[in-house]
């Protein structure tokens, strides 16, 4: 009976451990996110990567840097771009719709003007109406074919997702 209890404490204490953990890591979270909100100036080229304690990852994009303050209270180490692929799948969307005079079903509209090995690449949001690709240069080929072939699509946004 008695390694029965033992084994009983340790789990009780592992999921006690676990749970002060999470609570732990909320905190933290919820502490960077409010700094960054605070910081709040915005800045169209600035792309920047942080590495955070527990292996929380900032990923800012379109803002100014944190200021150097608030990196040195949060503990935030700063990482090269070039490293972002590691730690991110990064996709690229294209949002489209069809010109108002145009009837048809969007998704079947793609279908017969674009070229397949291009639609085999992408996947399709019928929800949003977006193409999505982890290839930036599928999505600026699917907007020269647009163009270049007077497509009645009309595009509304390009974002990295």
């Amino acid at each position: 009976m008695a390694g029965h209890s033992h084994s009983a404490n340790i789990k009780h204490r592992k999921d006690r451990q676990d749970s002060a953990r999470s609570q732990l890591f909320l905190k933290v979270r919820k502490k960077i996110e409010n700094i960054i909100r605070e910081e709040h100036e915005v800045n169209e080229k600035s792309l920047i990567l942080y590495q955070a304690p527990y292996g929380i990852l900032i990923y800012l994009e379109n803002n100014q840097e944190i200021t150097p303050d608030s990196i040195k209270k949060l503990n935030l180490i700063t990482l090269p771009l070039s490293s972002l692929p590691n730690y991110f799948q990064l996709s690229y969307s294209l949002k489209i719709s069809l010109e108002e005079n145009n009837k048809n079903d969007l998704e079947e509209y793609l279908i017969t003007y674009l070229p397949s090995e291009f639609l085999e690449k992408m996947t399709y949001d019928e929800k949003e109406k977006k193409l999505i690709s982890p290839n930036k240069e599928e999505i600026s080929q699917i907007k020269k074919i647009i163009k270049e072939n007077n497509l009645e699509l009309v595009m509304e946004q390009e974002k990295a997702v």
